[in-house]
This record gives C-alpha cells, sequence and structure tokens, in this order.
C-alpha cells in the first residue's frame, strides 16, 4: 500500500490522502488526479490542503504566516529570524520571538 494525494486540477490544492494499491485507481474516471506521495517521491508527505507543485511534483504546504519564507532545501516555512533558546512562540504583529511563560 502507498500514499496518494487526491489533487484538486484547479486549485492544484489536496482535497484528500488515502492509502491504496496502484489497482485502486485503474478504473477511476478522475485517476490522473491521483499523486502517489511520500517524503522519498516527493520531498514530502502530502496533507490536506498542501498545494501541488506541477514544476516539481511536490507538495508544499500554505505559510503559517505572512512574515515566513520558504526555503527549498529543508522545504520548510522558516521565521525571518532564529527562534531563542527556550519556549518562544512568534509574533506575527511584532514579527517577533514571545517567550511564552
Amino acid at each position: 500500500m502507498s500514499t496518494y494525494a487526491r489533487v484538486n486540477s484547479l486549485t492544484l490544492k489536496v482535497d484528500k490522502v488515502i492509502e491504496a494499491s496502484s489497482s485502486f485507481f485503474d478504473d477511476r474516471a478522475d485517476y490522473d488526479l491521483w499523486i502517489e506521495t511520500s517524503t522519498d517521491l516527493t520531498k514530502k508527505r502530502a496533507d490536506v490542503a498542501d498545494n501541488y507543485i506541477v514544476a516539481t511534483s511536490r507538495f508544499k504546504p500554505d505559510s503559517p504566516y505572512a512574515s515566513h519564507v520558504f526555503n527549498d532545501t529543508s522545504w520548510e516555512w522558516e521565521p525571518p529570524s532564529e527562534s531563542p533558546v527556550g519556549t518562544y512562540s512568534w509574533n506575527e504583529a511584532t514579527t517577533n520571538w514571545v517567550e511564552v511563560v
């Protein structure tokens, strides 16, 4: 069994993720909308609401905050500054880390 993501052809957003064998899709009318997904195949396992990047055949989550920048190497959204040591959360209004007490 492999994991497959169904990609909406208009929005390129993942609307469903299932585990199935490849034969499950043989007679489905929407077989071409299902993309096999794993960290080996698509850099990250797809999740519902991820964006499918056609040019690279990869899945990318939406940015958690407007200030975050996507790192193509780690394949993650990163804040503009590194988190300090300790327990901090990101404050988008101030674009700074705030200590969680």
